[in-house]
């Protein structure tokens, strides 16, 4: 009380100490944004796709969707850091899919101009039929089945219906239903014009090739003609590494041959960092385990029913009620809770990276599983309710009272009511729900079959709606106990925070370029660690969890190479970074980096000299093989669309010159991947037409490469994404994500 007194005191010089506090946050985020230079962006647009925008608020819209519907789909409430990152890169790629395939049906007239909604501009008639008509889209064939598995279009109109009428319902609950399902309806609708409209220009793709007769004769014989042919290869590795030291012309004359392999899209950047790992003292430890003595004498001394309120306000994890049976539950109390009455304490024990410790609640004897068969009555609204459900709740309670008293006064109508009248997927099997273990049920459910008997009706409510059940089966009951337990995380301290902080700020006060990040790191004991290659939409540094304001910082377009960073902070470590690398968008430089990459090539290449001047002057094959210490292969009916020589694997090269050689000559040496090849062509199998059906058989060929080409570019997308790769894509998620 006496520092709620003094708060009170201060609280007028606490209003302004934060007021100008806040006052400095906003204006220096402003002064920031103002000062960003020379990309001065407009914070209303987040890129720009070919020369049109793309709206800050309409693209975050599309990630809240996106979000929405990975929670959806993992059953999840919440998303972690990591998780919407990559919701938000997924959603970016959607969207500049999106308007390159608009603006490019736009020019070829297979749509309209439409604003920031890239969709076809389909015809009244058009979206009617896949929507409603004879010719429904596979998603709403999928959306809308009816019992027997199969699409039933009468639900898409009642659901429809049902989404009209609970828009002008009184009850709020179904209004708050009703906006829902419309929304669902309308994105599901975007969906479909959106696939409408790419179906539409792959097509228009595919149909626009064509395979001349020579071309589709050529593939024929690619795939049809063969040779027989000895060869035998002589491996790089004969060669000792040390007796090949690549120079500087050496890797320049690589570098002239394969630069275009070493184009970069993107401009990226590397990073040398220091990670501080904080981690409870000794003094923590000693604290925390006070902490869990005064916790345990408090719980002991509780009343059973104060007890879970306790555990809900101070444990890091909430009040469990379910019953386990033995065997379930730690080693450290698993025997004690079972051999032991109500109210009995479990003293505290570490296990893992916490303290635990506890409370026996309750002893009973239970059925480890039970059997039951049930009528689901949903109402709109409830969990898990069929779209289809628009009844409210109180017209769900009604038909589940009406329902309870016919089985109750008849029960040979059980099975039927259930197949007719239940919301619930068990309703295909009578509502039969099998047998499942105590406490897997939702609570009212499972509680009404662990207290009813075998054969007899309950009425429950749970957040599935109203339940009819009948027990239909129990096992023989055994021993349960409900335990209350207490978890206290061995934590660090605020102390030992700062002191790991302040031991990173005095290094970044005495390492503030790259040369003194390396000898202060050295002088200090520090253990410095390397990125690979970083872009500016990197979700982070690899090993620190959601360090994505790193990268923000590293591309910040005022950065400068050999800068070190401020003290990052990340939960339980702190990093500081050094900016230390940069290549540019394009091709690569010839740096010392590149050169260690391309050294092995490089040295190949060497070896590959060497060989071939060792073994130029030899015309026997036998003997180039005894020598090379390898043997003479066979291949016959060898085909230029082999996938591999046998017993070296891909050598294209040297495959291609085998079907360019001619009959009963040694050729080589041949440069190839695992070593220099020598071989000789015994003899060339042409496949041969047939006199009449020529054209037949080239058509079939013809028919066959077109197939492929549509197929691959349809499938993959390649058509879409080399239209993004020239595309005039201006990216500033950066700034905001």
């Amino acid at each position: 009380m006496a520092a709620i007194g003094k708060i009170r005191q201060k609280s007028g010089l606490l209003i302004i100490i934060v007021g100008v506090a806040l006052a400095a946050f906003v204006l220096g985020d402003l002064f920031k944004n103002m000062g960003r230079g020379k990309l001065n962006y407009d914070p209303l647009v987040i890129g720009y796709i070919n020369g049109e925008k793309v709206a800050t608020e309409k693209f975050r819209k599309e990630v809240e969707i996106g979000e929405e519907n990975f929670m959806r789909n993992q059953n999840k409430k919440d998303l972690t850091p990591a998780e919407r990152y990559s919701v938000q890169l997924q959603m970016w790629d959607m969207v500049k899919n999106r308007f390159v395939l608009r603006q490019q049906c736009e020019k070829v007239g297979l749509a309209q101009p439409n604003g920031y909604d890239p969709v076809p501009s389909l015809s009244v008639e058009e979206i009617t039929d896949v929507l409603t008509g004879t010719h429904p889209h596979p998603y709403i064939v999928q959306n809308f089945k009816g019992q027997d598995g199969k699409f039933d279009p009468t639900m898409v109109n009642r659901f429809l219906q049902s989404i009209e009428a609970g828009k002008n319902s009184a009850n709020a609950k179904d209004v708050e239903q009703a906006l829902k399902s419309e929304k669902d309806w309308n994105n599901l609708e975007k969906l479909i014009k959106e696939d409408r409209l790419s179906t539409k220009y792959f097509n228009l793709i595919s149909k626009g090739y064509f395979v001349p007769k020579t071309i589709a004769s050529m593939k024929y014989h690619e795939r049809n003609d063969s040779r027989d042919v000895r060869y035998t290869g002589v491996r790089y590795n004969l060669v000792n590494d040390s007796l090949v030291t690549p120079a500087d012309a050496d890797y320049e004359a690589y570098y002239e041959e394969h630069k275009n392999e070493f184009k970069s899209k993107e401009e990226t950047r590397k990073v040398d960092y220091i990670v501080w790992n904080v981690t409870p003292s000794e003094k923590d430890i000693k604290d925390i385990e006070k902490n869990v003595d005064e916790m345990y004498n408090e719980l002991k001394d509780l009343s059973l029913e104060d007890v879970p309120g306790y555990i809900n306000r101070n444990s890091s994890e909430p009040y469990d009620s379910s019953w386990r049976a033995q065997g379930s539950l730690s080693p450290f109390i698993d025997s004690l809770a079972f051999n032991s009455e109500p109210g009995t304490m479990f003293s505290p024990w570490r296990e893992g990276n916490a303290y635990h410790f506890g409370r026996l609640m309750a002893v009973e004897m239970r059925s480890d599983s039970m059997k039951a068969s049930h009528i689901l009555i949903a109402y709109a609204g409830a969990a898990r309710a069929a779209q289809e459900v628009t009844r409210t709740k109180i017209g769900a309670k009604a038909l589940a009272d009406s329902l309870f008293e016919v089985v109750k006064n008849d029960p040979s109508q059980f099975e039927d009511l259930a197949t007719e009248l239940s919301d619930g997927p068990s309703k295909t099997k009578q509502g039969d729900l099998g047998w499942f273990a105590d406490g897997s049920m939702v609570p009212e459910f499972n509680q009404a079959c662990l207290e009813g008997k075998v054969g007899e009706f309950k009425l429950v409510e749970t957040v599935f709606g109203f339940h009819i059940i009948k027990i239909t089966g129990k096992k023989d009951p055994s021993k349960k106990v409900r335990v209350a337990l207490m978890k206290v995380p061995v934590m660090f301290s605020q102390t030992t925070y700062e002191e790991v902080f302040n031991e990173a700020s005095q290094f970044v006060s005495r390492a503030r370029d790259a040369a003194s990040f390396d000898s202060v790191s050295v002088n200090m004991g520090l253990s410095v660690m390397h990125s690979g290659d970083l872009n500016k939409m990197s979700e982070g540094i690899m090993g620190i969890p959601d360090s994505r304001k790193i990268i923000q910082w590293l591309f910040d377009e005022k950065r400068t190479l050999g800068e070190v960073s401020d003290v990052f902070d990340f939960n339980d470590k702190v990093v500081v970074v050094l900016y230390n690398e940069n290549t540019p968008k394009g091709i690569k430089p010839l740096d010392d980096n590149l050169k260690e990459f391309i050294k092995v090539l490089v040295m190949r290449d060497l070896k590959a000299k060497k060989l071939m001047e060792e073994y130029s002057g030899m015309n026997d094959i036998n003997a180039i093989a005894q020598k090379a210490g390898s043997k003479v292969d066979t291949a016959e009916y060898f085909t230029f669309s082999a996938y591999s020589l046998r017993g070296y694997g891909p050598e294209k090269e040297v495959e291609g010159r085998i079907f360019a050689a001619g009959i009963n000559k040694l050729y080589g040496p041949v440069k190839g991947d695992q070593g220099i090849f020598f071989f000789i062509v015994d003899k060339e199998n042409v496949a041969q037409e047939p006199a009449n059906g020529v054209d037949f058989i080239i058509s079939q060929e013809k028919s066959t490469f077109e197939q492929g080409l549509r197929k691959d570019y349809y499938n993959s997308n390649k058509a879409l994404k080399a239209i993004i790769d020239i595309s005039d894509i201006q990216d500033y998620r950066q700034y905001f994500y």
